[in-house]
């Protein structure tokens, strides 16, 4: 064999450096595009870990949002049954200790409900009840096959109102509870589980009795999951229910001191609403003793168009903040059709269509 010119030697070197930097391209390539599938694959192939339809799904979480429902509407007999035939599924067989451990929390609401209505009714006509921060005097206990109902005085109004226990705030419900807690088995777990779940949820006190029930010796880790859980889905979703609230709509009141200026406040959903007064009303006013023209002026500039914000606070009452730093309504009672602040003879009264 002829050995090689160096002419050639330089070409096979050359020719031998392509190919090895030609395998070393095809090899990264390959490895690129099986690092690119198994990603692919990972995230958004069948049985990937963000594939949406094909995420595990816990069952009973499922079955649970359904059975907390009920819950919310205080209908516990309706989760009770709910549970029982969810129980039956060939999904939640696998999942009988928990369905045994929240069929009995139910039957504690259960007793729950019982001793609210009892202790209700065992008050003394004339007795003292504060309900939503505002004093009432009981004239009577109503009874009715749809739903019992206290028939109540107020003490700064002086006028009845009726209210139907089932509809009471959960803390007038904490407050009867009280006086008979010996009928539950687990007082705080079980009021705790009220808390959390219930339509005016107040998911701090329900924490802390879950610590509470911790201390002596319940299991609560299950329930401080679920409080979780409805905490993060209450920061993602706001506060719900604002635009089917009743307090949404057209309002007659005042803007400014007591004996102020009329005016109508519109409560839009979202929270959000505005305060306007009639032309025909400013044109009447009159500066105040004291005040110039210029602070009438803007004054009456001010109150043609007012902005506020509103909220439903945990304890069912309404806080209402206007706009521009001039106040806040915190604490106001929705009653019918009229919208009271505890203690003041302002009221808001709900307008006719008119």
């Amino acid at each position: 064999m002829q050995p090689m010119s160096s002419q050639s030697q330089r070409l096979f070197h050359s020719n031998r450096r392509s190919m090895s930097y030609g395998n070393r391209r095809l090899r990264r390539h390959i490895y690129d595009a099986f690092l690119l599938g198994m990603l692919s694959f990972l995230l958004l192939g069948n049985g990937g870990l963000f594939a949406g339809e094909d995420i595990p799904k816990d069952h009973y979480q499922v079955a649970w949002d359904e059975v907390s429902e009920f819950l919310r509407q205080r209908e516990y007999g309706s989760a009770a049954a709910k549970l029982d035939s969810l129980a039956k599924e060939q999904d939640l067989r696998n999942y009988g200790t928990q369905v045994e451990a929240d069929r009995k929390a139910i039957h504690q609401l259960l007793v729950l409900e019982r001793i609210v209505l009892e202790q209700a009714a065992q008050l003394e006509p004339g007795s003292s009840i504060e309900i939503s921060g505002i004093e009432y005097t009981l004239v009577r206990y109503e009874k009715s096959t749809r739903s019992d109902a206290l028939i109540l005085k107020s003490k700064s109004l002086g006028r009845e109102t009726k209210k139907s226990i089932v509809d009471l705030p959960a803390g007038t419900w904490v407050e009867l509870a009280e006086l008979d807690l010996v009928s539950l088995e687990s007082p705080e777990l079980t009021l705790g589980i009220f808390l959390t779940f219930d339509r005016i949820a107040d998911r701090k006190a329900a924490r802390k009795l879950f610590n509470e029930a911790a201390a002596t010796g319940e299991d609560v880790s299950v329930w401080l999951t679920r409080l979780e859980a409805a905490e993060k889905q209450l920061a993602v979703a706001g506060k719900p229910g604002k635009g089917d609230d009743p307090i949404v709509g057209k309002w007659d009141g005042q803007i400014g001191p007591r004996g102020g200026v009329q005016a109508t406040y519109h409560f839009q959903k979202k929270g959000t609403g505005m305060i306007t007064v009639d032309p025909k009303v400013l044109a009447t006013l009159k500066p105040s003793p004291g005040q110039t023209l210029q602070q009438f002026e803007t004054a009456k500039r001010l109150f043609q168009l007012v902005r506020f914000s509103w909220d439903k606070k945990e304890d069912g009452t309404y806080r209402v903040t206007l706009k521009d730093g001039l106040g806040t309504f915190d604490g106001l009672i929705l009653e019918g059709d009229q919208l009271q602040h505890p203690g003041d003879t302002r009221k808001f009264v709900r307008q006719v269509q008119r």
